[in-house]
């Protein structure tokens, strides 16, 4: 988040999100995808780098006519 006040009363906020979701269904560690459930540091490092991701940026201004 960045906020800039470039008079009194009157602000400049720019916000920037981004969101990566992965997910996969399985029964559990023993049967048909034995890996859910499991940690596994460089497969998850992997994983959440190459999802591709959702970026949002929203920009809000304030200003007052009387200060």
């Amino acid at each position: 988040m960045l906020r800039w006040e470039w008079r009194p009363g009157a602000t400049l906020f720019l916000v920037w999100q981004q969101r990566r979701i992965n997910s996969i269904t399985g029964h559990g560690q023993d049967r048909a995808y034995p890996w859910v459930g499991t940690f596994d540091l460089g497969r998850d490092l992997d994983d959440m780098f190459n999802i591709a991701a959702d970026n949002v940026l929203m920009i809000k201004v304030n200003y007052w006519i009387n200060p």
